[in-house]
């Protein structure tokens, strides 16, 4: 909390922390500009390290949101806590382009190949 935004999307969305600004216990998630944070399965954490429970997780895939809508945080351990971190996260992790996968694949193979190779030269000769 009152930190720099951070992450891939941190010019894409701004947050906004309200009520005291030691302990907020609201949140407001606004989409600026650029590329919304769209994924088929997305996360929204929300978390207080003092308090139980710790944190809160929200899927985000439904189909309404289009990552471009604010996101409005509230009634986040009332009376006892304050919001410390929120994340967006997604479960997909980095693809690697098929071609690619492929032909690293086939350099192993080949390498695979030429070693083996050689162990059987060694033991004819």
């Amino acid at each position: 909390m009152g930190g720099a935004e951070e992450g891939d999307l941190s010019g894409s969305y701004d947050t906004v922390f309200a009520n005291t600004e030691s302990d907020p216990s609201e949140a407001t998630i606004t989409w600026l500009e650029g590329e919304p944070y769209i994924d088929p399965i997305s996360y929204l954490l929300v978390k207080d390290g003092a308090q139980e429970p710790a944190w809160y997780l929200f899927e985000l895939s439904d189909p309404e949101w289009n990552g471009m809508e604010t996101l409005y945080l509230r009634g986040f351990w009332p009376q006892q806590g304050a919001i410390s971190h929120v994340s967006l996260y997604e479960t997909e992790t980095e693809r690697v382009p098929e071609p690619a996968a492929m032909l690293l694949m086939g350099m192993g193979l080949v390498g695979i190949a030429g070693w083996t190779r050689g162990k059987l030269k060694k033991k004819k000769g």
